[in-house]
């Protein structure tokens, strides 16, 4: 029992832990089976939202969509009948589109919308795949591979007015891939080049009344726009020289980004005013960067040693949730660690996430000098303090305490286990001593 005893403490200490500062990768727990194509956060609910083409995630089945509390896996009680490609939460909802047309029974053909408890269908939906949904003038539009909803028109594009889908501007030739809307437009990219009556390659904006081009758009697919620094940025699988698969639009002209990627950017986000992007590239500027990169502005810097898993290996999502950079696709490992298609580049996410709802933390945490234990009970005897260090070795006890602030000075640098028993409740914890 002691010999295990000290196992578990090893084991969970290390897989929780790095180094005090440094940012490094981490797993979500076994993963999924199968390719992850879409990730969104929910910070009311406090949970990152995952779909794709997987049937198992954390080793329990899940068909396409799971939820990620932190901590722990849970599903969403539905069964969707094929995969998902996008999630977005708009206005406060959760929405889900793909190659689905079933869910939980239901036909819904493409499109749903979560309401907390079911999965809702817009009318009929639309006869192709959406890739994509976004919210523009209070109104709901989706882009895809589609072309009728009902016997309604929509080619590639559709708006919902609250009872039909209709078309948007004459639609467009070629697939919807992304839309955007920002400072007041519409913006679509993908494989098009013509949207409404005009010859417009692979990205346009839409003003509510009619489709304009962007310069001269580009020569293959755009995957991606996002808003960086108050301009829109552009990803995807083009590669005009000199703006390789990625590029910035500064008002009148698309702009490089050093000398961009190598191959393909599917996805971009914003975190802590750096644009993170990842996709099939191995190379991000003079950069060696295995499919996953930021960029500050100025230049592009790696995250470790990115996303591993052979010639087919890509990162399709990218999620910021929790404050650390979430990414999805079709992967093995990230920075040498198993991860299978779904991981986190950050800080730790502290194992007092378990236990916030029983009221128990400790802080700081990294800690220096001394450390608090909140118990959530007031006026409660702390009746034993056990620290033991990775080996399984107690190496502070303290009992009958009086106070809940300990004095750490004597600990060396390293990462520790504590328990705490009080007279109605024991708690564990993983703490790091800086």
């Amino acid at each position: 029992m002691k010999a295990l005893f000290k196992l578990l403490i090893v084991i969970y200490s290390i897989s929780q832990f790095s180094t005090a500062k440094a940012q490094s990768w981490f797993n979500l727990g076994a993963g999924t089976n199968n390719t992850v194509y879409a990730m969104v956060a929910d910070t009311v609910n406090d949970l990152l939202y995952v779909g794709g083409k997987f049937t198992t995630v954390g080793g329990g089945v899940s068909n396409y969509i799971a939820k990620w509390d932190g901590t722990n896996w849970q599903q969403m009680g539905a069964s969707f009948n094929a995969r998902i490609y996008y999630l977005g939460v708009l206005n406060g909802e959760l929405y889900a589109t793909g190659d689905f047309t079933i869910v939980d029974g239901d036909t819904v053909n493409h499109i749903a919308k979560w309401d907390g408890a079911n999965w809702l269908g817009f009318g009929s939906g639309v006869d192709g795949t959406v890739y994509t949904a976004e919210i523009y003038n209070n109104k709901l539009y989706v882009g895809g591979s589609f072309t009728m909803s009902g016997t309604q028109s929509v080619s590639k594009i559709a708006v919902w007015d609250g009872s039909n889908w209709t078309g948007v501007g004459g639609g467009a030739n070629l697939k919807i891939r992304v839309l955007k809307s920002y400072n007041g437009k519409l913006y679509a990219g993908g494989a098009f080049t013509q949207i409404g009556v005009s010859s417009i390659d692979r990205i346009a904006i839409w003003n509510d009344t009619t489709w304009s081009g962007m310069g001269t758009g580009m020569d293959f697919d755009v995957y991606d726009i996002e808003v960086f620094q108050n301009q829109i940025h552009a990803s995807g699988w083009f590669s005009p020289t000199p703006a390789k698969y990625i590029t910035r639009w500064d008002g009148a002209s698309w702009n490089t980004l050093s000398i961009g990627t190598n191959a393909r950017v599917p996805d971009m986000v914003v975190h802590n005013n750096e644009l993170y992007i990842t996709g099939a590239f191995t190379t991000a500027g003079t950069n060696s960067a295995d499919r996953v990169a930021k960029w500050n502005g100025s230049s592009w810097s790696t995250l470790g040693t990115g996303l591993q898993g052979g010639p087919t290996a890509e990162g399709y999502a990218l999620a910021v949730f929790k404050g650390n950079l979430y990414v999805a696709g079709e992967f093995t490992t990230a920075g040498g660690i198993s991860t299978n298609n779904i991981a986190y580049w950050g800080s730790p996410v502290s194992v007092n996430e378990k236990l916030k709802k029983s009221g128990f933390g400790i802080y700081p945490n990294p800690v220096r000098e001394k450390i608090t234990l909140n118990l959530g009970e007031n006026n409660t005897l702390i009746e034993l303090v056990e620290i033991y260090n990775t080996y399984g070795k107690r190496v502070l006890a303290h009992s009958n305490l009086i106070t809940n602030v300990l004095s750490l000075n004597n600990l060396k640098r390293g990462t520790y286990f504590i328990k705490v028993i009080t007279s109605s409740k024991n708690y564990t914890s993983v703490f790091i001593k800086d």
